[in-house]
């Protein structure tokens, strides 16, 4: 049962991707072990082509090339694995507008575009801004803006493949409340929050404000009050839901108004 499973994936592999790509995804990911490639053939096992390696740091998916360089790589594709896979961002309803708190190199907001969520998408990356800019500022508003409990400059740090945490750190940007972004939208309006830290604005918005949006799609990292969240999205009227949970204090939460239930 277990050689069928397998032969039935190697076989679903082959023919999206063709045997050569399809054999050197298989070889990359299980015996070179790379990270990057495992995502790719979880895609193509998804029945959709994945991001395609043109040349070093340059990757075609849906139709646009995207520059990554080589040490975002696995977060590019990992990602990209999130939102086909589990479709982790996906939103309940059509927007007119969808807020991308932490777009990194624009990978969310052009699936959000291709998948026909919105029209328009604003995009907030102040790590990634000139990449994300180069990727995608073509089709999406992107500002080089952190969202935060407070306006003005605050130092991030990056972490890992690229992940911004909000504390000591060594690069510098400009940070605003999401109260004065949420403030600037009306009509169907939903959020979408991954950026290790900035969550937590949430607790420092007002209910009024925090109902201008009718979706929020927000990943909750360590170190973040997660059920103070959760319970204070509660009191604005939202309910929610987990959309993937990692581990106990790392998850992805779902919340939407009351009324669109």
């Amino acid at each position: 049962m277990i050689a069928r499973s397998k032969l039935h994936k190697l076989m679903t592999i082959l023919k999206l991707l063709g045997l050569y790509r399809g054999l050197s995804y298989i070889i990359r990911a299980k015996v070179l072990k790379q990270h990057w490639a495992d995502a790719a053939l979880r895609i193509a096992l998804h029945g959709e082509h994945p991001p395609v390696m043109l040349k070093p740091e340059l990757v075609l998916w849906r139709n646009r090339v995207f520059s990554v360089p080589q040490e975002l790589l696995n977060e590019f594709f990992t990602i990209v694995a999130e939102l086909i896979v589990v479709k982790a961002y996906k939103f309940d309803s059509i927007h007119d507008v969808i807020i991308d708190v932490g777009g990194f190199l624009g990978e969310t907001a052009w699936w959000f575009l291709t998948e026909g969520f919105a029209k328009r998408v604003i995009v907030f990356e102040p790590v990634y801004y000139e990449l994300c800019v180069k990727n995608v500022g073509d089709v999406a508003e992107v500002y080089p803006y952190a969202i935060h409990s407070i306006q003005g400059e605050v130092l991030m740090k990056v972490d890992g493949w690229g992940s911004r945490v909000y504390g000591e750190g060594e690069i510098k940007v400009t940070a605003m409340p999401l109260a004065n972004v949420l403030s600037r939208f009306s009509g169907s309006v939903a959020v979408k929050m991954d950026c290790e830290g900035c969550e937590e604005s949430l607790l420092y918005t007002p209910c009024d404000l925090i109902r201008r949006s009718d979706e929020y799609i927000v990943e909750i990292h360590p170190n973040v009050d997660m059920n103070g969240i959760l319970s204070y999205m509660k009191s604005c009227g939202f309910e929610y839901k987990p959309k993937i949970i990692y581990s106990r204090d790392l998850a992805i939460y779902h919340f939407s108004r009351k009324h669109l239930q």
